[in-house]
C-alpha cells in the first residue's frame, strides 16, 4: 500500500511515462535481495545488465539523454521511399 501511493505521486509529480521507467529498477532490487538471502552469484553478464538498465534510465530521464535519444531514433526512422 505504501510503495503504490508513492508511485501514484511520483506520477503525479513527474508525469507517467518518466514514472514507467523506474520499474526498470525493479530487477536490481531483486538481484540485491536475491544476493542478501539466496546466495546469488555475481557475473560480468550481471554487471553488463546493470549498466544498461542505469544507461537507459539516464538516457531517459535526463533533458540531455532526451534529445540524444531524439536524435538517434530521427537516424534510424525509415525514409519516405515514393517509387511513384
Amino acid at each position: 500500500m505504501i510503495a503504490f501511493g508513492a508511485y501514484l505521486t511520483l506520477i503525479a509529480r513527474i508525469g507517467a511515462e518518466k514514472a514507467a521507467y523506474t520499474s526498470i529498477i525493479n530487477p536490481i532490487i531483486a538481484l540485491v535481495l536475491s544476493s542478501l538471502f539466496e546466495d546469488f552469484r555475481w557475473s560480468t553478464a550481471v554487471f553488463f545488465g546493470i549498466a544498461l538498465c542505469l544507461l537507459g534510465n539516464i538516457l531517459t530521464l535526463h533533458k540531455k539523454g532526451l534529445r540524444f535519444a531524439a536524435l538517434f531514433s530521427e537516424s534510424m526512422r525509415p525514409r519516405n521511399l515514393n517509387v511513384l
